[in-house]
């Protein structure tokens, strides 16, 4: 009976922490999607193919995800991005054209996991 009783005391503790890893995926796709893409010229015509209503099930996951990251976890998170952010700009400076061609394969993939 203990072991139950612990068991479900840890158990919203492992939840949390599970969603907090899904949703640290999913804003990271997120960036995948919209935000890294943007440098690349030819990004619009290379994703137009793309399912809007994909795009939009990543968004409202991505929406849901805001309660998750609170106060420190929050900017902790934030600052995961901002880092991964200057990291992919520095590859942008050192070669544009590759850069595109990686990131519109990334984006790409990471869009397809979320096709209904």
């Amino acid at each position: 009976m203990k072991k139950l009783m612990l068991l479900l005391a840890v158990l919203p503790a492992f939840s949390y922490a599970q969603s907090q890893q899904q949703c640290r995926k999913i804003l990271h796709d997120v960036m995948e999607v919209m935000v890294y893409p943007g440098v690349c010229p030819a990004a619009p015509a290379a994703m137009e193919d793309i399912n809007e209503e994909t795009v939009y099930n990543l968004m409202g996951q991505a929406e849901s995800c805001e309660a998750v990251f609170e106060g420190q976890d929050r900017e902790k998170m934030q600052a995961e991005l901002d880092a991964e952010a200057v990291k992919r700009s520095k590859l942008v400076q050192k070669d544009q054209e590759a850069f595109c061609r990686s990131q519109i394969q990334r984006a790409r993939e990471a869009i397809e996991r979320y096709r209904k």
